[in-house]
């Protein structure tokens, strides 16, 4: 037997029409606004806790010491798996998978074969992307800015303080710097060098911390590098925490004598402490208390740094005298730290300090950047009660 010959069906008419793309349903105005309401929800639902928190401290500092910790917990913990920055990794993602996106629904839209709905369909999940986020950043950190201040907690008085009291803080300070300055690693260019084991000591630290300070024993993921830091110093940061991954992290490109200070500032973040005066005071305190001439020497050169500027805005003359028995070494830190910064200043630098700015005031912190100064106020009252 033969096989017979396979033919074509012969495409009718109606077979042709069939083939056609079906047009979209048009889908109910009633529906699409539900949607867009449900899109509205966790945006909604971070901004209310975020109002509750303001006005009732009691409630936050429950939240802070129960609730934050769960997260930045779990979250430090399985970023702890990667020896990158998960945060940096997954930025770079988002802002190519927006921009893939982007230029496919625009390619669309030039052929005309763009979907019906396609603007309604961006802002909704605009609006549903960026309130999880807000939401994420409101649990990981932002009813933090709420709770009882260190100060209130450790029963610091940072009132009162005269400008005696900030000029004998500012000697304590250059006595700490000198007494350690000659116990750093030291680079060919005679800078303070840190040692690989920075983020592993910056845990160390902390942690002896906390036996001091009960409420700072929490999880803390060791700090890591980032890998475009070039861009980093572009915006002039030193460190970032970031509560959605639960990682603190660190310009690696920065002079070294800064970093101790950085990454425990950045640690005093994780452990629930937002305000940038509070932890630029609790990463002091690590260096100082770490044991590590190292930490200790950045504890005291940050120390120095913020003490003189304001004993310079307070009075001049004390500030020159201050200044003035500085170690050499500790002087040429600082003149490769100006040096440094001075090739960053750009528009990069300008509109991520006005984002920081931005940031702390819509936190409740009035004085915006300005704030990392006022760690003065908590230095004086810790040298006054030491």
């Amino acid at each position: 037997m033969t096989e017979k010959k396979k033919t074509k069906p012969k495409k009718t008419e109606n077979s042709k029409k069939n083939t056609r793309k079906t047009p979209e349903k048009p889908v109910p105005v009633r529906v699409l606004v539900l949607r867009f309401l449900l899109a509205l929800i966790p945006g909604a639902a971070a901004f209310a806790l975020l109002k509750y928190s303001e006005s009732h401290k009691d409630f936050s500092e429950w939240f802070a010491l129960r609730v934050q910790p769960l997260w930045q917990g779990s979250m430090g913990r399985f970023t702890s798996l990667f020896p990158f920055s998960v945060n940096e990794i997954v930025i770079y993602l988002a802002i190519l998978a927006a921009v893939y996106f982007l230029v496919r629904d625009i390619t669309r839209l030039f052929r005309g074969t763009a979907k019906r709905l396609w603007l309604y369909l961006w802002l909704r999940d605009a609006v549903l992307v960026g309130g999880i986020l807000f939401l994420m950043s409101t649990v990981g950190s932002g009813v933090n800015f709420s709770r009882y201040t260190f100060a209130e907690k450790t029963g610091l008085s940072t009132a009162g303080g005269t400008v005696d009291e900030l000029e004998a803080l500012c000697r304590e300070m250059v006595a700490g710097v000198n007494r350690y300055a000659d116990l750093v690693e030291r680079d060919e260019d005679g800078c303070c060098a840190v040692s690989d084991s920075l983020a592993k000591d910056s845990v160390t630290a902390m942690k002896k911390l906390a036996e001091t300070y009960a409420f700072l024993d929490v999880y803390y993921p060791r700090p890591k590098a980032i890998l475009w830091s070039e861009f980093m110093s572009h915006a002039n940061f030193t460190g970032i925490y970031s509560p959605f991954t639960g990682e603190s992290q660190y310009n690696a490109n920065a002079p070294d004598y800064g970093k101790p200070h950085t990454v425990c500032h950045e640690l005093g973040h994780a452990a629930g402490f937002e305000r940038e005066d509070e932890a630029n005071f609790i990463g002091f305190l690590a260096c100082l208390e770490s044991g590590d001439p190292t930490f200790a020497y950045s504890g005291y050169l940050l120390g120095y740094i913020y003490a003189t500027n304001a004993l310079y805005s307070a009075d001049y003359d004390r500030f020159v005298l201050a200044r003035k028995g500085l170690d050499p070494r500790a002087s040429h830190d600082l003149d490769v730290n100006t040096e440094y910064w001075s090739h960053y200043k750009g528009k990069v630098a300008e509109v991520t300090d006005h984002i920081n700015n931005s940031t702390l005031e819509f936190h409740g912190v009035e004085d915006g950047v300005k704030s990392y100064g006022r760690v003065v106020d908590l230095m004086i009252a810790w040298y006054r009660e030491k």
